[in-house]
């Protein structure tokens, strides 16, 4: 349906390592950055939980890189009393003071036990081993300082909000905010939790193409 670019975070997987503190700001200029070297701006950026404040800050700051928006899993604003923050800040410190080897045999044990089967697993299993932990931790906290709702209604445009019905992460009456924030966005509904995506993908995979159509 469409040409495909997934890039890794930076901190995340094979991302950008850097001595800078983490910041989501960084992050949207690498979708800028990426989506002009490889000479497809302006483009749709779909962003997913995190990745939902990084494509908002993508338009805003840099909004020649941008035709559209899909978000996904997320939210305008990440109130430090939503369980986002302290998930992902609990989980990397005590990832962080875990040893690797050790972290590799956790990660392994986890995976067991969800969907990823095979070559999928232990490629999943490398790129989680890549993740540098303190920018998890700070990323745990720039998502709890992170409010676009004094800006997020001048998005003008096209664009989609995909929603996890049962989302345990984030709060599902955010996303719905969300869509109702920004003018003309368009509101699709599918069943599952956080990882929807993965978990039901039989009925993720066609909303997000028809959010991107």
């Amino acid at each position: 349906h469409f040409h495909f670019g997934a890039m890794n975070q930076r901190g995340h997987g094979q991302g950008i390592g850097s001595r800078r503190a983490f910041r989501l700001t960084d992050c949207a200029g690498d979708v800028a950055a990426l989506v002009e070297t490889l000479g497809v701006a302006p483009a749709i950026i779909v962003g997913y939980s995190m990745g939902g404040p990084v494509a908002q800050l993508t338009w805003r700051d840099h909004p020649r890189a941008v035709s559209g928006l899909v978000l996904c899993a997320t939210a305008a604003s990440f109130p430090t009393t939503t369980p986002v923050r302290a998930l992902i800040s609990s989980i990397a410190f005590g990832v962080a003071m875990t040893p690797r080897r050790v972290r590799r045999q956790l990660l392994a044990a986890a995976l067991a036990r969800g969907v990823a089967t095979g070559d999928h697993r232990e490629w999943l299993l490398d790129e989680l081993s890549r993740h540098r932990m303190s920018d998890l931790i700070q990323a745990g906290r720039e998502l709890g300082r992170y409010d676009a709702l004094s800006w997020i209604g001048e998005v003008d445009v096209p664009t989609a909000v995909v929603v996890p019905t049962e989302d345990d992460v984030v709060p599902v009456h955010r996303q719905r905010a969300l869509a109702e924030l920004i003018p003309g966005a368009v509101r699709r509904e599918v069943g599952g939790d956080h990882l929807s995506i993965v978990d039901n993908a039989v009925e993720f995979v066609p909303a997000l193409l028809a959010a991107c159509e």
